[in-house]
């Protein structure tokens, strides 16, 4: 975070996540989103096809950080 790349891309490929996990990673996104403007922040969400929380938790990051590229991706499952 001191000397950011002039890119910084987070994916996430996650099968289960509880509170606590939610805002380790809500706080990750705000930290990187405001520590500098050097660098270009990217968001991967993936989520596997039927996983509808998933792909809910996702929607609800994407909003909640409008200003940040965020990218929901679905997969059909992860390897």
């Amino acid at each position: 975070m001191e000397e950011p790349l002039a890119k910084t891309t987070l994916e996430f490929k996650l099968e289960y996540f509880n509170t606590s996990s939610t805002l380790v990673i809500r706080n990750l996104i705000r930290d990187l989103s405001q520590s500098s403007s050097k660098t270009e922040l990217f968001i991967k969400w993936y989520y596997e096809e039927y996983d509808e929380d998933m792909k809910e938790a996702g929607d609800e990051l994407r909003m909640l950080f409008h200003r940040v590229n965020f990218e929901l991706v679905e997969v059909l499952e992860f390897d």
